[in-house]
């Protein structure tokens, strides 16, 4: 069809170096330049018939994207959504870790504090223990029944 259409644009550029030598058209040639007419006619219309078809299609195309479109939008509002549930959690998650951290530190720190002046006091007294031990055994030195008694018993 476009072979045709191109072979006609070709004629008539033709026909308008050929009518500058002023040849006169013939009856046959009115009839022939007549049915060219018509045949261009009918295939201008097939061809807005097919350009149609095709924008009926496009138009067919974009409904089905703008359906696809608002399928993915609805997909990614939920997404969205996850994602803001995760960050949520996440953040729990960080809080109360901080908070657990926070609490064994405390906890440690303060045990450390409380714990000091028992551990003096045990410190006090393990040196007097020792210092009664040391006067025992020097005491048991000078008396004999009193060594038998600490041997026995394991003490000294």
């Amino acid at each position: 069809m476009k072979n045709k259409i191109l072979l006609l644009i070709i004629n008539f550029l033709i026909l308008q170096q050929v009518n500058a030598t002023q040849i006169p058209f013939t009856q046959d040639d009115k009839e022939r330049l007549i049915r060219l007419e018509i045949k261009m006619e009918e295939g201008f219309k097939s061809l807005d018939y097919r350009f149609q078809a095709i924008d009926k299609k496009f138009e067919a195309l974009d409904t089905k994207f703008e359906a696809i479109n608002s399928k993915f939008e609805a997909i990614d509002s939920k997404f969205e959504g996850i994602q803001n549930q995760l960050n949520l959690i996440s953040a729990l998650i960080v809080t109360l870790v901080a908070g657990v951290l926070g609490s064994v530190a405390y906890m440690w720190w303060d045990r450390r504090l409380a714990n000091a002046p028992i551990k003096e006091e045990i410190e006090t007294e393990k040196r007097k223990y020792n210092t009664l031990v040391v006067a025992l055994k020097e005491y048991s030195m000078n008396h004999p029944d009193l060594k038998k008694i600490f041997d026995n018993a394991a003490i000294l």
